[in-house]
């Protein structure tokens, strides 16, 4: 029986080494030689020349004709967009939600692209009692919210425009702040430079919010993640703890449905 166990182990631990190969591949900018894959996975030439053979065999890798480099083959393609189809934002997302509002005592809210903005999908209320409730299926202004602002800031420019344009038809002549093209320019600076967005009292008075954005696979701008809340609990110090937990966490949303750190488009 322990002989059993020990070489169950062995292939296991096998496996594990054999995978080296496939990351070292799935981390290279191109496809590799025998010997600075062997060097990036850590073993011998020969030891990579016998794994190497097995993945070729089931797809996981190709040799090239013309090099004899090696890169991914068309089943570890096909096994990473299985796995992409897979995904589901508001499932990673909900735990997430619950953390941020337990650590923050804030409300939190996850935002996907809607009609003519981001729409709140997901949300999980604060632990203090408030007048202000947000609510799923609602839309927020581009130019008046945080998360608006992500989307302004990190979505493609001519979704951007044409949403912008609708907002302001809409908003006609009320008594919602409009923003300059010269001001709306300097707010996306200001969010690509701090990676999070951040209003006070815009949309509704009294209270403030934190943003950040969560890309996909493709790099392209998934959704936003928000903490909402008075505005007496959005100090700099405060502000500076929360964004920094929010950027943690969109960035580990980004990494569960698929986001690469350095591929971004930035786009929808």
């Amino acid at each position: 029986m322990r002989d059993q166990n020990d070489r169950g182990q062995r292939n296991i631990q096998a496996v594990e080494v054999g995978f080296r190969l496939i990351r070292a591949l799935e981390e290279a900018p191109g496809s590799m030689s025998l010997k600075s894959l062997s060097a990036a996975a850590g073993m011998t030439a020969s030891k990579a020349h016998l794994y190497l053979v097995s993945f070729c065999n089931l797809g996981l890798v190709v040799q090239e004709t013309e090099t004899g480099y090696y890169a991914l083959g068309p089943y570890a393609l096909q096994l990473g967009l299985t796995a992409l189809s897979k995904v589901d934002l508001v499932h990673h997302a909900r735990k997430t939600l619950f953390d941020l509002r337990d650590v923050t005592g804030e409300a939190a809210y996850l935002s996907i692209h809607g009609n003519i903005g981001p729409c709140i999908i997901k949300k999980v209320d604060g632990q203090k009692e408030v007048p202000l409730v947000i609510r799923v299926g609602f839309t927020l202004p581009l130019t008046a919210s945080a998360t608006g602002r992500v989307y302004l800031a990190f979505s493609n420019q001519e979704w951007v425009k044409r949403n912008v344009e609708i907002e302001r038809q809409l908003a006609g002549r009320s008594a919602k702040p409009k923003f300059s093209a010269a001001e709306l320019s300097q707010i996306v600076k200001s969010v690509k430079a701090r990676g999070y967005a951040k209003t006070e009292s815009l949309l509704n008075i009294g209270h403030a919010a934190l943003s950040a954005p969560i890309f996909d696979h493709e790099g392209r701008l998934a959704g936003a993640l928000t903490l909402l809340g008075p505005a007496s609990d959005f100090d700099r110090e405060t502000e500076l703890q929360f964004s920094e937990l929010l950027l943690s966490h969109a960035a580990s949303l980004s990494a569960a449905i698929g986001y690469r750190n350095g591929s971004s488009k930035h786009s929808i």
